[in-house]
């Protein structure tokens, strides 16, 4: 709330031609944008998190067995290397949906802002059209970002399981 707060009041002391230049659209998703900010640092600290567990992990299996901690360890190279190919994939798409999503949030201002002009020049339904393409690609995108994400899990486990089958 603060970070929006401050990212709004910044903008207040632009000046008119900053946003002569800018859509209004592209400003109003940037306050939107900032949740995802703020997510992303929830992310890191979760990331720290799964470190530290992962390392106290490690430690254990050390003590344990240093031979199949060893062993065991260079599976952590194979699952990175399906993991990272996913989530380049996942990025690329995340980039596509947030360029989607900011041309939908400025079509939409633009839309409403000039409402009266639609109205009398009865072009409702070309702003519905281009509308419903936003959305329906944004699904499709939101589908795509789903599927990807979900192959993270079972690939770990297959390839833990493979690594436990060879153990």
């Amino acid at each position: 709330a603060n970070l929006k707060r401050r990212v709004f009041e910044r903008m207040l002391s632009f000046g008119k031609l900053y946003f002569d230049r800018i859509s209004h659209g592209y400003t109003s998703y940037i306050i939107t944008i900032l949740a995802r900010v703020v997510s992303s640092f929830d992310l890191v600290g979760r990331l720290l998190m799964e470190f530290s567990i992962l390392l106290f992990y490690i430690g254990i299996m050390l003590k344990a067995s240093w031979i199949l901690a060893i062993i065991s360890l260079f599976t952590f190279p194979i699952l990175s290397f399906f993991i990272r190919s996913i989530v380049s994939k996942i990025r690329k798409i995340s980039q596509e949906h947030t360029a989607t999503e900011i041309k939908l949030s400025q079509e939409v201002f633009n839309i409403l802002s000039c409402i009266t002009l639609v109205k009398t020049y009865s072009r409702e339904r070309l702003a519905k059209n281009k509308f419903n393409t936003f959305v329906n690609k944004l699904r499709k995108l939101n589908l795509l970002l789903n599927r990807k994400s979900l192959l993270i899990k079972p690939i770990q486990e297959i390839v833990t399981l493979v690594v436990l089958l060879l153990l």
